[in-house]
């Protein structure tokens, strides 16, 4: 049961306020939990249009922020592909000021380019004996295409038409992360 303050003022109602957020996830300050949830704008389904996000350096309280405009595939964007992983298992992210749930495995890829934790091909070998995470992304863009992100997965219609052009999505990437 959450815990709540009662404030009561003379001739009105009372008012119920949660001392703990309920929401609050590992990712999302407690104060943007009630934020609105992100909704993607259309795309063109008649051309062979994407979606681009573009990682932001992180909010003063840490929340991952992106932003995201709509492109055709013959701009510059690296392709991240992964595994999704649980779907039990999510975390909060800003896109657009807006509200959005990545999974665990894309929230730790998005945490790392956020914080700039970025490692070059010579630290990748220095490192390699850590066993640390490491990423080359030298070569790549600064726009993302990142399907989970990038398509909207409550629209059936566009995710047809999304996954016509996933072959012509990678071959047309500047680079493709795996």
């Amino acid at each position: 049961m959450p815990k709540v303050r009662i404030r009561k003022s003379p001739g009105r109602p009372a008012y119920v306020y949660p001392t703990e957020n309920p929401f609050r996830q590992r990712g999302l300050a407690s104060t943007q939990s009630f934020l609105a949830p992100f909704k993607h704008t259309p795309i063109d389904l008649n051309t062979a249009s994407i979606r681009l996000i573009e990682i932001l350096p992180p909010s003063p309280n840490g929340t991952i922020q992106c932003n995201i405009r709509n492109a055709t595939v013959d701009s510059e964007y690296t392709c991240l592909s992964y595994v999704w992983g649980s779907a039990s298992h999510t975390n909060n992210i800003l896109i657009d000021g807006k509200l959005f749930q990545v999974r665990r495995n894309l929230f730790e890829f998005l945490e790392m380019i956020s914080a700039k934790q970025v490692i070059t091909k010579q630290e990748t070998t220095r490192l390699h004996s850590d066993k640390s995470p490491t990423f080359d992304l030298s070569h790549a863009s600064r726009s993302l295409w990142i399907d989970a992100m990038c398509i909207d997965q409550e629209n059936v219609v566009e995710k047809h038409h999304q996954v016509k052009q996933m072959g012509e999505i990678y071959s047309n990437a500047h680079c493709v992360l795996v």
